[in-house]
């Protein structure tokens, strides 16, 4: 062993003898022998001896199994190492770099910069590593990039945590980490830019964008300032950003290969195995785009913020989630600290697919600002949900939740939702298996548009008393035009639960709103007249009252005609001798009725041998006493009661074939309205 100490520090002084830390080289060649760090004690390494050590054959052949580790210097120079072979531990502990590290097409096994302070660039460019990458507690200051490592592999984890600083952009494109990414209580630093630009990168294992463990400290949050973009990139495990802290950049450099990156998170295309995770402490000042992303999992967002005022602060659209969606309360809060989902911005979920739920149970959304006017807290146009979308628990949205076209194959679910004066619900050609309705869920009068929104059950959460009255005030909520579609549907749905005396009362109010609203005169006038007769044709015995008024009236008309001698046999072989002037009816003939005799002239359909037996008569008979037809004569109120009751008996005829006629098509719905 002194043998071998001794041959290899005079073949460091035979290189090296102007440095003065290796002068002395005895202790210098005994910790590379041993295979110990090499502690400089905070003295200057030029990097030349570095590169001697590990690429000089004759040199690398005393250095052992437990590689190179150098501790506490100051290496001055560019380390250059492009290309470099090297099957051992590379260690570089709480070392500073005044210009940096190449490694380009290197071959290594393991590379740690624990502690290290890089002012130039760590470069990686197509590097093949059989271990791990650590960088715990590392600091890089170079402006614009950093540190790159693209295209590279690393068939282990790499390590961006325990105080990790990067003061510019970290570049991972393209990289396949076979392990997995830790950026624990990391900061990346680049506002004029992309702090992480990691497109196509390949993780099989997860990504941890998070706080520290067990810590509210902000200090020891990951924090990323310019933006993060992960598009393309496929993770095999989760993504996780619990409590991580994205901005966007503040300003944008004019560098090459910059496309005026704008979000604070940008994973467009993104691919998953697990879940995507910004929970609980998640802020973003910024846009987070996961447009067409893939994630196999939970996209949990319960207990984010998500903030980009007036703008898109969440994008996804056509994103594919195999769980759940969750823009909600944070389920892992206590009752007495539960911390809500935010978006100050538009939330926007176009074209997604969600095989699990949209839970927005106790989220806040709201972009009451966007031109002036009210915009999208919520778009969700044409996104499919495979299980229920649930707004309740003191859902807020402060500008449009707009659900156009959608599919809910199971439950929508309206509940206790913050009345907020901006809030506005479409539904708009939506379709959901069952529609769950509160009183304490419903917007505004005119703030709803369920225009050719349809569902198969419709279950509706009110007060006993005046239950339909209540439907019918939430139909009534749907904004101007007025559409007869949503009574149509829900008498539909309700009668085909048997619940047929509801279905009829909402085609019954259909019906008078668009006796109200229909621009056509003729049609109006229709709705009021079969309205007021039989309901529309849904109440058609509601003619019994009219018909019962006119009977009763007629009877009473009939009964004083009859006192007057009005009421006449209307044949003249009703009497005994007619032609002999003896005008006493025979026994047989009926006896005149003023009841019986109303309803046999206003009944169509029957025969009580009143009407054919009995006559309002104008004239007196035929050789009529003198008197009787002197007191006809100079009687004008029998004469005009004649004439009264000839009119009335005709109005009769004409009203009972009316009001049988409503009855016949009522009840056959015929000329029911629908």
């Amino acid at each position: 062993m002194e043998n071998k100490k001794k041959a290899f520090r005079e073949l460091i002084l035979k290189k090296f003898s102007g440095i003065p830390y290796v002068k002395n080289s005895l202790i210098l060649a005994d910790c590379l022998v041993r295979g110990k760090p090499l502690d400089i004690k905070d003295n200057e390494l030029p990097a030349e001896f570095i590169h001697y050590l590990l690429t000089d054959t004759e040199a690398s052949e005393y250095i052992t199994h437990k590689g190179l580790t150098v501790q506490n210097a100051k290496i001055s120079g560019m380390l250059d190492l492009e290309g470099l072979s090297f099957d051992h531990f590379l260690s570089f502990e709480n070392c500073t770099f005044k210009e940096g590290i190449e490694l380009d097409r290197a071959r290594i096994r393991t590379l740690s910069l624990s502690g290290s302070t890089v002012k130039g660039w760590v470069k990686m460019v197509g590097a093949d590593v059989k271990g791990q990458l650590d960088f715990r507690g590392a600091t890089f200051e170079k402006n614009i990039q950093c540190l790159v490592i693209q295209f590279s592999k690393v068939e282990g984890c790499v390590f961006f945590d325990k105080g990790f600083q990067a003061n510019s952009e970290v570049n991972l494109q393209g990289t396949h980490i076979k392990g997995s990414l830790f950026c624990e209580g990391a900061t990346f630093s680049n506002p004029h830019g992309r702090a992480i630009h990691a497109k196509k990168l390949n993780v099989d294992g997860d990504v941890l964008l998070i706080a520290e463990k067990a810590t509210d400290d902000l200090r020891k949050a990951f924090k990323a300032i310019g933006e993060v973009k992960l598009c393309g990139a496929r993770i095999g495990g989760q993504l996780k950003c619990r409590g991580g802290i994205f901005k966007k950049p503040v300003s944008i450099v004019d560098v090459d290969d910059y496309s005026n990156p704008q979000c604070a998170l940008i994973a467009r295309g993104l691919y998953v195995d697990g879940p995507v995770i910004l929970d609980k402490g998640f802020h973003a000042d910024g846009e987070v785009n996961l447009m067409n992303a893939r994630i196999q999992g939970n996209l949990d967002c319960s207990g984010g913020f998500f903030n980009n005022e007036g703008q898109r602060a969440l994008f996804a659209k056509g994103i594919m989630v195999d769980g759940d969606v969750m823009l909600c309360e944070n389920e892992y809060s206590t009752k007495s600290k539960k911390i809500r989902f935010k978006a100050n911005g538009e939330v926007k979920l176009c074209g997604a697919t969600v095989k699990g739920r949209l839970q927005c149970s106790g989220g806040v959304f709201n972009n009451a600002v966007a031109y002036s006017e009210p915009g999208y807290a919520l778009i969700a146009e044409g996104i499919n949900v495979r299980d229920s979308v649930l707004l309740n628990d003191s859902f807020s949205a402060n500008g449009i939740v707009n659900f156009f076209n959608a599919r809910i194959d199971q439950t929508f679910l309206l509940e206790n939702v913050i009345k907020n004066p901006g809030f506005k619900l479409f539904l708009t050609n939506a379709y959901a298996e069952t529609m769950v309705v509160y009183e304490s869920g419903w917007p505004v009068k005119e703030m709803l548009d369920i225009k050719d929104f349809t569902y198969e059950n419709f279950i509706y959460h009110l007060p006993k008393t005046k239950k339909t009255q209540k439907v019918i005030e939430w139909l009534e909520l749907n904004e101007p035009p007025f559409s007869p579609q949503p009574y149509r549907l829900l008498a539909k749905v309700l009668e085909n639960k048997g619940r047929e005396i509801e279905a009829r009362d909402i085609r019954i109010e259909m019906n008078n709103q668009l006796r109200k609203e229909s621009p056509d005169k003729k049609r109006r006038i229709w709705l009021s007249f079969t309205g007021w007769l039989i309901g529309y044709g849904y109440k058609p015995f509601k003619v019994w009252k009219i018909a019962l008024v006119i009977w009763l009236l007629g009877a009473l008309f009939y009964m004083f005609g009859n006192q007057l001698q009005v009421m006449q046999p209307y044949s003249k072989f009703a009497h005994q001798d007619y032609d002999r002037h003896v005008f006493e009816l025979y026994e047989y003939h009926p006896k005149f009725c003023a009841l019986v005799y109303s309803l046999d002239v206003f009944l169509p359909i029957v025969n009580l041998h009143q009407e054919e037996s009995y006559r309002p008569a104008t004239e007196p008979p035929l050789d009529y006493k003198e008197n009787v037809l002197t007191d006809w004569l100079v009687d004008p109120v029998r004469r005009a009661t004649g004439y009264f009751l000839i009119i009335w008996m005709y109005f009769q005829i004409l009203s009972g074939w009316l009001l049988t006629t409503m009855l016949v098509g009522g009840l056959t719905g015929l000329i029911r309205a629908k």
